[in-house]
C-alpha cells in the first residue's frame, strides 16, 4: 500500500511552475489531494484516486480511477464606487480522469505495462494537439 503524501505535478506555464497537492482527506474510499497555494478553497485543483474492487460477473479484478480538476477563477477587477469587492467565483473547470480496468489475472508486469504506456500517451503530439489545441483527429 502506498503512503499518502504530496503529489508534485507540473504545469505549462512559460516558466513551469511544481503544484504541491497536498493529502485533503478521504471520503467514500476516494482519497483526495488539494493544491492550496491560490489561498481561495474554491479555487484549489484537486486530485483524486479510488481502487476498487470488482467481483462477480463476467470480468473481476479492479478498477483504479484518477482525476484531476483544474478551476479557474473569474478575474477580479476591484471594488466598485461603494467599496465592495465580489467574492471570488469560480469561471470554468477544466478536467481530466482515467479508468484502470485490471482483470483479476492480469500480472504485475501487465500492471506496469499498461501504466508505462499510457504515460507515454500523455506525451504523444496526437494527444497534445487533441487536447490543447481542439484539433480532431483524422
Amino acid at each position: 500500500m502506498a503512503a499518502k503524501a504530496t503529489v508534485s505535478l507540473t504545469d505549462a506555464e512559460g516558466t513551469p511552475v511544481v503544484h504541491a497537492f497536498d493529502p485533503a482527506g478521504t471520503k467514500e474510499n476516494v482519497e483526495f489531494w488539494e493544491d492550496r497555494a491560490a489561498g481561495i478553497p474554491a479555487g484549489f485543483p484537486i486530485l483524486t484516486m479510488s481502487l476498487r474492487s470488482v467481483t462477480g460477473g463476467p470480468k473481476p479484478g479492479s478498477v483504479a480511477e484518477v482525476k484531476l480538476k483544474y478551476p479557474v477563477m473569474e478575474t477580479i477587477s476591484g471594488a466598485n464606487l461603494s467599496g465592495y469587492t465580489a467574492q471570488p467565483q469560480e469561471a470554468f473547470v477544466l478536467e481530466a480522469s482515467a479508468q484502470f480496468r485490471l482483470p483479476s489475472r492480469s500480472s504485475l508486469q501487465h500492471r506496469k505495462n499498461l501504466r508505462s504506456m499510457f504515460a507515454d500517451l500523455m506525451g504523444e503530439t496526437v494527444l497534445t494537439n487533441l487536447v490543447e489545441k481542439l484539433e480532431p483527429v483524422y
